[in-house]
């Protein structure tokens, strides 16, 4: 992937590795524009990282997409790369039935729905633009669930294949797409879930977003489409998968 030069929207940019992939961008000579539904926390991280743009969108939102695309056409026109990173997480016990599910709608959609129909709507745009890429930013947790949180744990696997689809779909284009898969990095996400966690599981500290991102940036340089963990990585995690058995990766 080219990495200077380019235009970028990239959702879910006021915090976490979205944040840090915002900076990283614009220290490469990019211009980026972020997004979240979140208007204070997104002039916090502006006046955090001068040089950055941002539009307050809720993606999980029809008219708030159309809204988003419609000003990034005006105002970035030779926009050429879209970053889906916009997420929540939540804990879930299923055993309480479908009144313990009340928050799946808006975490499905926003995981899965939204960037799937943000993707869509910027398609035409992308086709035409220069060196265009779209990085979707799915999970580990989409290949080894989690059990305490079921609900991101699909959505991250149906937007893996969704990608998979997507890249085969676009081989006659000139767009080229990257799957980012995180392993556990150290954010705001669901944050009272994971620090509970840390109590009942080996569950380790993650890596910081700032050095996740560089490697990232590295990789997507090297023109990697499917970026996993740090090969060097040397913190061991304890994926629970169906609460018995255990996926222990390096």
């Amino acid at each position: 992937m080219k990495l200077s030069g380019n235009t970028i929207f990239l959702t879910g940019g006021s915090s976490g590795i979205g944040k840090s992939l915002a900076k990283e961008f614009l220290e490469l000579g990019n211009e980026v524009i972020i997004c979240s539904r979140n208007e204070a926390q997104l002039k916090k991280t502006v006046e955090e990282i001068p040089g950055l743009h941002y539009v307050r969108c809720d993606i999980n939102s029809g008219l708030d997409r159309k809204e988003a695309f419609t000003y990034i056409q005006k105002e970035f026109p030779k926009m050429n790369v879209l970053i889906n990173n916009a997420v929540v997480q939540s804990d879930y016990d299923l055993k309480a039935g479908e009144e313990g599910l009340e928050n799946m709608d808006y975490e499905l959609s926003l995981t899965l729905n939204a960037p799937i129909h943000l993707t869509g709507i910027f398609m035409p745009h992308l086709l035409q633009a220069e060196n265009p890429a779209i990085i979707n930013v799915t999970s580990i947790l989409g290949y080894f669930p989690v059990t305490r949180i079921p609900i991101y744990c699909a959505g991250k696997a149906g937007f893996h294949a969704y990608t998979m689809i997507l890249r085969k779909q676009l081989e006659d284009t000139n767009i080229k797409v990257y799957e980012v898969i995180p392993p556990k990095v150290e954010t705001n996400l669901n944050a009272a879930g994971r620090f509970n966690a840390r109590f009942t599981t080996e569950a380790h500290v993650g890596l910081a977003p700032d050095s996740y991102a560089k490697f990232v940036i590295e990789k997507l340089g090297e023109d990697v489409q499917d970026i996993f963990c740090p090969p060097d990585e040397k913190l061991v995690y304890e994926l629970p998968r169906g609460g018995s058995e255990s996926m222990r990766l390096k």
